[in-house]
C-alpha cells in the first residue's frame, strides 16, 4: 500500500504518512468577509522560544479575493533565518470560492532568493499545475495533478475554514492540495467550545481537530501529536490559534496564536 508524506501549510506546515480515501464535500462561501490584516506569532512548546512571526492580509475586489502572507524567522525545514511571502487569488463562483493561482517566495535574511513555488488551477478540467524553482531559476519540479472538485489550497486553508458548519457540530471532510503537488483527505472534527486568551484578547471559540485519513495505518496516529485550530464562536469565524507540528515529522510542536487583528476599509 503506498505511503505519502503529508505537509500542510496554514501559515505553518506539518506532515504525516497517509492513505487518502473518504467522502469529501465542497466548502461554501464564508458567511461573512471583511478586508482585514492579522498578526500572528509561533511559540515552541519545548523551550518557549518564539522562532517566527507572520502577517496575513485578506482583500476583496468584486468577486475576486486576494490573500497575502509575509513572515520572518527560523522556520522548519530551514536551518537558517528566512523571510517569505505568499500571495494567492480566488474567485467567487456558484456559492463557493475557487482558487486561481498562488506564488510563494522564500528568501534568506540577506535578501537572497532561496526558492519560488507557483500554482495555477483549472477547475473546468480539474487540474492544478505546480512549479518549484531554486534561487537561480532552475526548475526543480513541474507537474500537473488531477484534483477532486472539492480541493482547496493548503496555503490559504484558514480562509476556507470559516465556512465549516460549526453550529451543526458535525465532521467536515475535504481534499487539500499542497505546494509539494500532493492531494490529501482531511477531516475536521468539532471538539466543542472553549474560551481562550491570546495577546489579541479573549475569545469564545470552536475547538477543531484536524485528522488525516489514515486508513489501515491508523495505528500510526498514536505516535503523532494531535493538531488543533480554534475559530471564533461568532461570525466571521476567524482563526485565533493553532497547536501542532511546525513542519515535518521530528519538527517541534508549536502554538501559533493571534497577536492582533484590524478591519481595513
Amino acid at each position: 500500500m503506498p505511503k505519502a508524506r503529508l505537509k500542510i501549510t496554514l501559515g505553518i506546515l506539518f506532515s504525516i504518512t497517509i492513505l487518502s480515501s473518504a467522502f469529501a464535500e465542497i466548502f461554501p462561501l464564508p458567511p461573512e468577509f471583511h478586508n482585514e490584516v492579522s498578526d500572528l506569532r509561533a511559540v515552541r512548546l519545548d523551550n518557549g522560544v518564539s522562532p517566527w512571526k507572520v502577517r496575513i492580509e485578506n482583500h476583496r475586489n468584486g468577486n475576486e479575493w486576494i490573500f497575502v502572507e509575509e513572515g520572518e524567522g527560523m522556520r522548519a525545514p530551514f536551518s537558517f533565518s528566512i523571510r517569505w511571502r505568499v500571495e494567492g487569488a480566488f474567485r467567487e463562483e456558484k456559492n463557493r470560492l475557487l482558487p486561481l493561482w498562488s506564488q510563494k517566495e522564500i528568501y534568506r535574511k540577506s535578501g537572497e532568493l532561496v526558492q519560488k513555488v507557483s500554482t495555477s488551477y483549472d477547475f473546468d478540467r480539474l487540474l492544478c499545475r505546480v512549479i518549484r524553482e531554486d534561487g537561480i531559476g532552475k526548475v526543480e519540479m513541474d507537474k500537473t495533478v488531477k484534483i477532486p472538485a472539492d480541493t482547496i489550497p493548503a496555503e490559504s486553508i484558514a480562509i476556507y475554514f470559516r465556512s465549516i458548519p460549526f453550529e451543526s457540530g458535525r465532521d467536515f471532510t475535504f481534499h487539500l492540495f499542497t505546494l509539494e503537488g500532493s492531494i490529501y483527505t482531511l477531516t475536521v472534527k468539532n471538539r466543542g467550545i472553549e474560551t481562550i486568551e491570546t495577546a489579541a484578547g479573549k475569545y469564545r471559540t470552536y475547538k477543531l481537530e484536524i485528522s488525516p485519513d489514515l486508513g489501515i495505518l491508523g495505528v500510526a496516529a498514536m505516535f503523532l501529536p494531535k493538531t488543533f485550530v480554534w475559530h471564533t464562536l461568532e461570525k466571521p469565524y476567524f482563526w485565533v490559534k493553532y497547536r501542532g507540528l511546525e513542519g515535518g515529522l521530528g519538527s517541534p510542536e508549536i502554538i501559533m496564536e493571534l497577536t492582533g487583528r484590524e478591519i481595513l476599509k
